[in-house]
């Protein structure tokens, strides 16, 4: 079983760790989920935490990226990118945000979502099936 790769720096503070190691033979590459909210505001359970954007949380062998993204309305939702360019939205049934982290080689993701209380619970995801 193939195992998602985490990339090195999800934030800031850590950009340039990221230019010293990355060298010239390889090429970064922006992602945003169509449609993700631009402008930072606060989250409905954050603490007063703002988020916004597109969060890469994984990439695989085969070039699928996983993470979450803010709609306009600042709900969370977990995504799913194919090399081809295809975004495929994951929203945990019945939640109220639901993030995505990794997904491995044989098509299964990994991530989080907060239920109605905002209790926040894992999930496991089987994008590809034999039956």
């Amino acid at each position: 079983m193939g195992v998602a790769h985490t990339l090195p720096c999800m934030y800031a503070p850590c950009s340039a760790d990221i230019e010293s190691n990355i060298g010239a033979t390889h090429e970064i590459t922006n992602i945003d989920y169509p449609g993700a909210a631009s402008t930072p505001e606060a989250i409905p359970c954050g603490g007063g935490a703002t988020e916004s954007g597109t969060v890469a949380g994984g990439v695989n062998d085969f070039g699928v990226v996983t993470g979450h993204f803010w709609d306009t309305s600042y709900n969370e939702h977990g995504f799913i990118h194919y090399p081809n360019g295809t975004w495929v939205q994951v929203d945990y049934p019945g939640a109220s945000q639901t993030g995505g982290a990794e997904m491995n080689d044989l098509g299964v993701m990994v991530g989080h979502y907060d239920d109605s209380s905002f209790v926040e619970h894992g999930y496991i995801l089987n994008t590809f099936r034999t039956h």
